[in-house]
C-alpha cells in the first residue's frame, strides 16, 4: 500500500512527472458541527472548501508568476528574511508584509487581482450551511468530509473522461489533525460515497501536506497560497453576496461557467442560499 494512504506524507515524495494535475486545497471557515447557531451577521455557519487545479505542465510558469509579484514588492520577495506568504487574512488586514507602511498596499492588491485573473487554472468549491445541514439530517456527514466528497465528484468525472489522474495537495495543520483528515479522504477514495463507487475516485493518485512554508522559511508552496486567497473570495460571494473585483477574478475559472452553479460551485443544502 502507498505510504500516503497511511501517514500524512510531504508533497516532495511525489514524482509530479507522472501526474497530470495538482488540486490545491484550502478552507475558509471551520468544519465543527458542535455549538452551532444561526448566524447570518458572522457567517459562521458556515463552511466553504475550495479546489484549485492545476495542469502539472503549468507548474513552472505559474512559480515564475507568483515570485515574480512577490519580488515587485519585496526585496528577493522576502520580508523579515522570510519568503513572502499570500495569507488572505494577512492580506485583508494589512499586517506584517502587506502593511501600506511596507508596500504600495493599493498597487499590490491590483496586481495581484491580475495575477488571479491570469492564473491557468480552474476553480471547484463547495460551500455548506452547517446549520442547516445539522438540523436537516439525523445522522449528518462530517462537514469537511461532504464538503470534499462534493468536489471530488465533480473533479474525477472529468479526469476519468479524459484519461488523466491527479494528487490533493492540503495545508499541513499538524500530526492529529492531518492523519485525521487523511483518513477521511482515503476512506472516500477506498469506498466511494453514496453517489459515486470508489473506481470513479482511482484517478486520484495520492493526498499530500505540507505549510505553506520549506522548512526554514526560505521558500513556500503557492498553490497552497491561491487555494487560500480563492477560498476566502468565494466564501464571501456566497455567504454575503460578494460581487466585486474580487470575486469577478475567480467566477471564470470556476467549472462549467458561467453555468457553474452545481459544478464549479456546490451549495448545500440546495436552496439555502440566494447568491448563486
Amino acid at each position: 500500500m502507498d505510504d500516503w494512504r497511511i501517514h500524512p506524507t510531504s508533497i516532495e515524495n511525489c514524482n509530479l512527472s507522472a501526474i497530470d494535475y495538482v488540486i490545491s486545497m484550502d478552507e475558509t471557515g471551520t468544519p465543527s458541527l458542535k455549538n452551532i447557531v444561526y448566524d447570518p451577521i458572522s457567517g459562521r455557519n458556515w463552511f466553504t472548501l475550495t479546489g484549485s487545479i492545476i495542469e502539472t505542465s503549468n507548474i513552472n510558469a505559474i512559480s515564475d508568476k507568483v515570485m515574480t509579484l512577490k519580488k515587485t514588492f519585496w526585496p528577493n520577495g522576502n520580508f523579515s528574511d522570510h519568503r513572502v506568504i499570500f495569507h488572505s487574512r494577512n492580506i485583508r488586514k494589512k499586517e506584517g508584509p502587506f502593511n501600506p507602511k511596507v508596500i504600495n498596499y493599493t498597487d499590490f492588491h491590483q496586481q495581484l487581482d491580475q495575477l488571479i485573473a491570469d492564473l491557468p487554472i480552474v476553480i471547484s468549491a463547495a460551500s455548506i450551511n452547517k446549520y442547516y445541514h445539522f438540523n436537516l439530517y439525523l445522522y449528518p456527514d462530517p462537514v469537511y468530509q461532504l464538503a470534499i466528497s462534493f468536489i471530488l465528484e465533480r473533479l474525477t468525472f472529468n479526469l476519468n473522461w479524459r484519461g488523466e489522474c491527479g494528487v490533493i495537495f492540503l495545508e499541513s495543520r499538524g500530526d492529529k489533525e492531518d492523519a485525521e483528515l487523511l483518513q477521511q479522504i482515503v476512506h472516500i477514495l477506498r469506498f466511494g460515497n453514496r453517489k459515486v463507487d470508489a473506481q470513479n475516485f482511482q484517478c486520484i493518485k495520492g493526498v499530500y501536506f505540507n505549510k505553506k512554508w520549506t522548512k526554514g522559511k526560505k521558500k513556500s508552496y503557492w498553490p497552497l497560497e491561491i487555494a487560500d486567497i480563492l477560498s476566502y473570495r468565494i466564501h464571501r460571494h456566497i455567504v454575503f453576496g460578494d460581487n466585486d473585483l474580487s470575486f469577478d477574478t475567480v467566477a471564470p475559472k470556476l467549472v462549467h461557467y458561467p453555468r457553474y452553479q452545481g459544478y464549479g460551485l456546490k451549495v448545500f443544502p440546495k436552496g439555502v442560499n440566494k447568491h448563486v
